[in-house]
């Protein structure tokens, strides 16, 4: 085996390797859609924690309707004052906590979505370039681990904050907005175009083969030469007969 040939396999294996690691971080996001973590709620014996949850919504938050839980339960980790992890049965439920979140500004307090750890970890990355456009007074939003501001997809070569890396370029804002393609899917399209009768083309042989033909005038048009050929022998044969009728 070529060395070309292993670079390649190894180059195929690091592709499908970043895809797989991209789809099972997406399912895992996905996942914990329902989730909010809770830090700050002192920890004790034999407490409930669901009912402690409820206590600190009614206290804190303001929300004194009774939200359904999933499940509620301690972060299984070594530490005093584990934050909660709380899984909400609707959605809605979910987003009415996360938007009273502001209520807990200056306090000990927090609520956060909770996401797999590579994605925190990137979303780390991203919190003080959040919070410096912030205080110039742009509109900044992270999504999952993108970072928005102003409406335009934050890029850093730092942060790997796009979840597609190192696969197929995708289109920029502006490509995006004109509706343009990626220049390998052109060059894939003239692959196809260009492609001469290959095993996938059900078109006739003969359709395969039209070339353009110069005229007389110097201009290009597409002729079929089979056909072509046919006319020319009709022509021949019809001023035969002619020629012949005359005499």
């Amino acid at each position: 085996m070529s060395a070309h040939r292993i670079q390649n396999e190894l180059l195929t294996l690091r592709h499908d390797n970043e895809i797989m690691k991209n789809t099972i971080e997406d399912q895992q996001c996905r996942g914990m859609k329902y989730n909010l973590v809770l830090t700050g709620l002192l920890e004790q014996r034999d407490e409930i924690i669901a009912e402690k949850v409820r206590g600190f919504f009614r206290h804190e938050l303001g929300i004194h309707k009774r939200m359904e839980f999933a499940n509620v339960h301690r972060f299984n980790r070594p530490g005093k004052h584990r934050p909660i992890v709380v899984r909400f049965l609707h959605f809605d439920d979910k987003q009415e906590v996360k938007r009273r979140g502001y209520l807990l500004k200056g306090k000990r307090f927090g609520i956060s979505e909770q996401f797999p750890d590579s994605v925190e970890e990137r979303r780390k990355r991203l919190y003080p370039v959040m919070k410096h456009h912030r205080s110039a007074g742009h509109h900044v939003s992270l999504v999952r681990d993108r970072l928005y501001i102003d409406g335009q997809l934050y890029q850093s070569e730092t942060t790997g904050n796009t979840v597609n890396r190192d696969t197929e370029p995708q289109p920029t804002y502006s490509e995006a907005a004109q509706g343009s393609s990626t220049p390998n899917n052109t060059q894939a399209t003239k692959r196809r175009l260009s492609t001469p009768n290959s095993g996938n083309d059900r078109r006739p042989a003969s359709r395969a083969r039209i070339a353009p033909l110069e005229d007389a005038d110097g201009s290009f048009t597409h002729q079929n030469p089979q056909r072509q050929g046919r006319e020319n022998d009709r022509q021949h044969t019809s001023g035969s007969g002619a020629d012949g009728r005359r005499a």
